[in-house]
């Protein structure tokens, strides 16, 4: 997946996502949604 500089990917639906490891090594990730509302 193409990602920008800072590490965040852009869905075709328009959210982003950013993959981080925790203190243990385990991959986490935080999705922020697009506003719908904005892309419609």
């Amino acid at each position: 997946m193409q990602q920008d500089e800072l590490g965040i990917w852009i869905s075709p639906s328009k959210a982003r996502v950013a993959w981080f490891k925790d203190p243990d090594g385990y991959n986490l990730s935080v999705t922020q949604l697009a506003d719908v509302e904005k892309h419609t």
